[in-house]
């Protein structure tokens, strides 16, 4: 019984002699830790560099809405080139509704259907891409204002609940 006490003893005194070296080990690793000098950072060491706006392909936010003739797209005849340059009257976009069975427009602050007008334009289609409309009986094509996003993902819904 002895001897196992003896045991039991050298054992303990053991684990804690090296419980003790690795912690002394550990302590002087952090004292030349912090000893050793932290490099500083220069004030001007990082550029700025100046923000460019990249987007290629995209319609410039802070360019007015394209106006484009559906004719030129086609490829019409030539004879279109010598008739005289149609200018529409300032149209503000502010919406369009369509993929319904009554598309609509809001232009000038007013709502319209397909067929009424505004300013003597007639409003003759409204698309996911755009309105089409006829001035001076010549068509256009004015683009929807902002991007319409044509995803078909599932919106999630409003509420408290997301119901």
């Amino acid at each position: 019984m002895k001897n196992l006490k003896f045991l039991i003893l050298t054992g303990c005194a053991v684990l804690i002699m090296n419980h003790l070296a690795f912690a002394t080990s550990e302590m002087k690793q952090i004292n030349t830790m912090q000893t050793e000098q932290v490099p500083t950072v220069e004030k001007n060491m990082y550029e700025i560099q100046p923000v460019v706006y990249k987007a290629e392909g995209l319609r410039d936010p802070f360019k007015g809405v394209v106006i484009r003739d559906p004719d030129e797209e086609k490829g019409g005849d030539n004879s279109s080139k010598n008739q005289e340059v149609v200018v529409l009257p300032k149209l503000d976009i502010q919406g369009v509704v369509w993929g319904t069975n009554n598309p609509q427009a809001i232009i000038n602050n007013k709502v319209l259907k397909i067929g009424e007008s505004v300013d003597d334009v007639r409003i003759k289609d409204v698309k996911s891409n755009g309105i089409v409309v006829v001035y001076k009986n010549k068509e256009f094509l004015i683009a929807s204002p902002g991007g319409i996003n044509k995803s078909t993902e599932k919106k999630p819904k409003g509420g408290k609940d997301g119901k």
